[in-house]
């Protein structure tokens, strides 16, 4: 009879158990339900016991590790109360028959308290910092690039045609970026506070974890993990978000095949590409003094599958003029407005269909980041995406024009892409926004 009745009162205990079972309501639940029916100790549930110290004792050495304000801690506290529940569910029989567990059950709940506290603590210091979003550079280059989108006329067309066949995620991201450049360009403040706490998070992992990595090795010698650079200029975009190709869902395609680099810059992109074990990496880069240090990129990190291109790709074979600011410097453009910049080159340009032609190539992946020429890109590239399919990275960041047409662009071409977008948490509110298109049941 004592047995049924635990019985039924755990059925009736447990939903409400898990429902309460919060940071600020979990030990106090916890304890009184074990109180309620853990009389007397048994020695298979003693064995629970003791598998549940080594989880804790797991859990406060990954603690040990980890910084105050690590998002690791919102990890432990989750397996650890994952891991109580389940203990509780598994240990039912034996919980009939304990003796004096109270003492071992307590311990337990007091150290997940202590976990508790480190969390709240955590919490509290995220919540009580304030970040600001104070990005002049972005602001110019919008005002110029995009304007107040929202206020535009056929805005309403524009934007639903963007977000028509995209996940939930990927509209969110388009209009939290509307909205903010809506506020900063209506705001003349110098500071404003746009970040949510989510987002507040994320910035403060990427400062500890990303940027406090980078190492100055020598002059003109920088690291960050297993990567070498001649400069530094390791972008969070690149090095801790990586292009957002560990969201795809065809990632394993392009083993084998080749990679397409539009934009090389110095060599960067190259090094995280190279992860998705391509059969070779053709990376384009026209301006000559960042050519330069993509060679020696592509030298020290002993890349043996990268052929260097020092030409620009667009629509037809000829030449162009780009605006280069500083030697070295990531801001290049064929036709941007806002950045002021230091002079102006001219540079080869063919379309990647000749170069694909010419080379026989079998592409599984292109990335392009030029500045506002992805159009142009794209129309001499339709033969090879038409006929491969490849996975595409494609900025979509530097203008509005861009921003909405190149997804209605190769949704025209029919070709059974899925499509979404990928923004990385970085201090740009609008930068290096990607769209991801794949054809994911070819």
């Amino acid at each position: 009879m004592y047995v049924r009745t635990i019985q039924i009162s755990w059925k009736q205990n447990k939903t409400q158990l898990r429902s309460v079972f919060s940071f600020e309501k979990g030990v106090p639940v916890l304890k009184s339900f074990l109180r309620k029916f853990l009389p007397t100790p048994a020695e298979s549930f003693d064995r629970k016991i003791v598998k549940l110290e080594k989880k804790l004792d797991i859990l406060f050495a990954q603690l040990r590790e980890c910084k105050e304000s690590n998002l690791n801690l919102l990890k432990c506290i989750t397996d650890l109360q994952e891991y109580v529940l389940n203990s509780i569910t598994d240990s039912q029989e034996a919980i009939m028959s304990v003796a004096d567990s109270q003492k071992a059950i307590m311990s337990v709940a007091d150290s997940q308290k202590t976990i508790l506290s480190k969390v709240s603590s955590y919490e509290k210091f995220i919540s009580s910092q304030t970040m600001y979003w104070d990005n002049q550079y972005e602001r110019d280059s919008v005002r110029a690039n995009w304007g107040i989108v929202i206020d535009q006329a056929e805005f309403a067309e524009k934007y639903i045609n963007l977000i028509r066949g995209l996940d939930s995620n990927s509209i969110e991201l388009i209009t939290r970026i509307l909205l903010r450049q809506k506020l900063y360009l209506s705001n003349n403040s110098e500071k404003l506070d746009l970040y949510t706490k989510r987002e507040k998070e994320e910035l403060f992992s990427l400062k500890e974890d990303f940027y406090s990595e980078i190492l100055q090795i020598s002059d003109g010698l920088y690291a960050y993990k297993q990567y070498l650079l001649p400069k530094k200029h390791f972008e969070a975009s690149v090095f801790y978000y990586k292009h957002g190709i560990h969201d795809l869902k065809t990632a394993d395609t392009v083993k084998g095949k080749a990679i397409i680099d539009v934009g090389g810059y110095i060599g960067d992109s190259v090094l995280v590409l190279s992860e998705l074990q391509p059969s070779v990496i053709h990376t384009f880069e026209a301006v000559p003094e960042n050519f330069k240090l993509l060679q020696k990129t592509i030298a020290l990190n002993n890349q043996k599958n990268v052929v260097a291109h020092n030409l620009a790709l667009g629509a037809e074979e000829g030449s162009l003029v780009m605006h280069v600011d500083e030697p070295g410097s990531g801001s290049t453009s064929i036709h941007r407005d806002g950045p002021t910049y230091v002079q102006d080159i001219i540079v080869p340009v063919v379309p990647l269909d000749n170069i694909v032609e010419l080379n026989n190539l079998n592409i599984g992946l292109i990335k392009v980041d030029i500045e506002g020429g992805e159009p142009a890109f794209l129309k001499g590239a339709k033969r090879t995406i038409c006929e491969q399919k490849p996975i595409l990275l494609l900025s979509i960041y530097h203008n509005s024009s861009d921003f909405f047409s190149i997804k209605p662009m190769v949704e025209s071409w029919n070709l059974g892409y899925t499509f979404k977008i990928h923004k990385p948490t970085i201090s740009n509110i609008t930068g290096e926004t990607l769209l991801i298109a794949e054809v994911i049941d070819q």
